[in-house]
């Protein structure tokens, strides 16, 4: 259940819902309506899934869908650098909840590539995205407390270039910054890429990320931030789904 719809800035739109149950619906809604909407304009339906926590409880749920699997395509919004069996890989997670029973038919185009760093695998994995059916129907994105999505984090290295609209590159290679406990480096799709789609839904949960999301939104953030980009250049709908 929605408790209340606000207009942040641009075409950003927080829901507030009541809790997780709420929430998990209101995404699998969203997956379902983008899908359908997909194969049936062109045969094929393509759509960005992200990882992180919250994935975690929705997944199963849009597993269960009742969707022509075998005529969707799924990739990553980004990627942390390592294999699909490591416990932090998203492909990993997204494969372990998502693409069971029937939902195994939809094709997965992974982010990550064996044996090279993430600069010398840009322009492959960049060739396998663009081959998808474009504009994609749904980005799916999390969100975290420092108003990051995908790997687009405020100070790191690399996410200015991924904010540049002018750029021509797909994916970039991020190093988190500092503040983030150390890791690998990152693969992500930049924001001109994730603008390239019918809708973008943000899922979230916790009052950081709320306050992230809004002070992020209308430019407070004291670094660039890929939610300020959203509010200043998506055209379509950008709806954050978020609850306590």
């Amino acid at each position: 259940m929605t408790l209340k719809t606000t207009t942040i800035a641009g075409t950003l739109r927080l829901h507030e819902l009541e809790g997780p149950e709420a929430l998990a619906e209101a995404v699998a809604q969203a997956f379902f309506d983008a899908a359908l909407s997909g194969v049936r304009a062109r045969g094929r339906a393509s759509l960005v899934v992200t990882g992180g926590t919250t994935p975690q409880a929705y997944y199963p749920r849009l597993a269960a869908l009742e969707l022509p699997w075998s005529q969707l395509s799924l990739t990553l919004s980004d990627e942390r650098w390592v294999p699909p069996t490591d416990a932090g890989s998203n492909e990993g997670l997204v494969r372990r909840l998502l693409l069971q029973g029937r939902a195994a038919q939809a094709v997965l185009v992974p982010l990550y590539e064996a044996g090279a760093t993430p600069a010398e695998s840009a322009p492959i994995v960049a060739a396998r995205v663009r081959a998808l059916p474009h504009p994609f129907d749904l980005v799916l994105l999390g969100l975290g407390a420092d108003s990051h999505v995908a790997s687009m984090f405020p100070g790191g290295q690399g996410t200015d270039a991924a904010l540049d609209l002018a750029s021509d590159a797909v994916c970039h290679p991020i190093v988190p910054p500092a503040n983030i406990p150390p890791g690998p480096p990152r693969m992500t799709l930049g924001l001109a890429e994730l603008l390239a789609s019918r809708r973008i839904v943000i899922a979230a949960r916790g009052a950081d990320k709320r306050e992230a999301f809004v002070k992020a939104a209308t430019g407070g953030w004291h670094l660039p931030s890929p939610v300020h980009g959203l509010a200043l250049h998506a055209k379509q709908p950008v709806d954050f789904y978020w609850c306590g």
